[in-house]
């Protein structure tokens, strides 16, 4: 499968990846939660005390301004609703998940040590200039390569929706190993890494992100459809990979 993930689903994706090379083809991770450094990381311990204090309300100031000046109208609006709706705990948790818990990859040196872990090709796009020098320099599986997005906000690929569709297909049309073109005529399968509330008879996604959408029932999902690009994912995630309730 081509496994793609945004934010911390960008950590995600990068789980299996490692621990299951087998079932993994290549990686896509658009703005990723790893690589944190310099004043990001200086700031962890106060971010994460307000997620803990202030959980949603906090995590909403934040999202708030994560966007490009050119994001399409209520884009930010809707993102702001998402983390308003989410449960205070759950994104104390996730954040901790991510970068101050045993184990946690989202500071560089960690991500740097994860990421050697990684045997397959990888795409990574990230809207910082800087981060996509280091991470640049990290590639060490042959086909990898990285994108630099300076239009974009944190969430690229709802800013942006025609080129990462066309990103990803040209991505799954190279072979496995990432160079040319396929022949093979197969099409690749999809894992797309999310984490949402929402109602269960809700059919769509709120898009590939970290910390999901509206409503107080919480679930990691994955999915996986030969053919065709990720949505509509079945089948809950492993609860090891998923922020604990």
């Amino acid at each position: 499968m081509v496994a793609v993930g945004h934010s911390m689903g960008g950590q995600v994706v990068n789980l299996p990846a490692v621990r299951h090379p087998a079932l993994v083809r290549s990686v896509i991770a658009l703005d990723p939660a790893h690589g944190a450094h310099g004043a990001e990381v200086d700031g962890i311990p106060a971010r994460f005390a307000a997620y803990r204090e202030r959980g949603a309300r906090a995590a909403a100031e934040f999202v708030a301004g994560a966007f490009g000046p050119d994001a399409p109208q209520g884009l930010r609006t809707a993102h702001v609703r998402t983390r308003l709706g989410t449960p205070d705990h759950v994104i104390a948790q996730a954040y901790a998940g991510m970068y101050t818990d045993p184990g946690a990859v989202g500071i560089r040196p960690h991500s740097e040590a994860h990421l050697r872990l990684r045997t397959q090709p990888a795409l990574t796009v990230w809207t910082s200039e800087e981060a996509a020098a280091w991470e640049r320099g990290t590639l060490h599986a042959t086909g990898s390569r990285v994108e630099h997005w300076p239009d974009s906000g944190h969430c690229l690929h709802e800013e942006h929706v025609d080129r990462t569709i066309r990103l990803l297909r040209d991505w799954a049309a190279r072979p496995a190993d990432g160079r040319g073109t396929r022949t093979d005529g197969r099409s690749p399968k999809w894992a797309l890494a999310t984490a949402q509330f929402r109602v269960p008879s809700a059919e769509s996604t709120s898009g590939i992100d970290g910390f999901g959408g509206p409503r107080r029932r919480f679930r990691c999902r994955v999915s996986s459809a030969s053919g065709r690009p990720p949505g509509r994912p079945p089948g809950p995630w492993p609860r090891s990979v998923c922020p604990r309730r």
